[in-house]
């Protein structure tokens, strides 16, 4: 397999993409189910439970991002489901609906001031 480089990834909201991100994780996550009964071979079984997703994406702070990072900052105060697309490259990327968990902006004076959005999924996360 190839190796990618992350310069061409990209965080969306549908069609829009959020202003000066750097930087994004995404966790996809499963319960698994205990079902070992009395009597087994001395070998647990399992079955799959429920999945989640989840994550953050990270850059600059840009007030002027009207259609991206505005729109998080709004979600994530009145609770409304968005969208996001999480591209690892021009063509592939993963896609979900997401409540916005936290805005955290960080400001030094020998550095730009930063901002990380963390979400959770609602939903089933795709790849495409």
């Amino acid at each position: 397999m190839t190796a990618l480089a992350g310069y061409g990834g990209a965080v969306k909201i549908a069609a829009n993409t959020v202003a000066e991100i750097d930087k994004w994780d995404l966790n996809i996550d499963a319960d698994i189910y205990d079902t070992t009964a009395f009597g087994g071979t001395g070998w647990k079984t399992m079955i799959p439970g429920l999945r989640k997703w989840s994550g953050s994406f990270a850059g600059r702070l840009f007030q002027g991002d009207t259609n991206g990072q505005a729109i998080l900052q709004t979600d994530l105060l009145t609770g409304v489901v968005v969208t996001l697309l999480f591209y690892i490259d021009g063509t592939h990327n993963y896609t979900g609906s997401a409540l916005v968990k936290q805005e955290q902006v960080k400001t030094a004076v020998n550095a730009t001031v930063d901002v990380t959005y963390s979400f959770e999924g609602t939903g089933a996360v795709t790849y495409s």
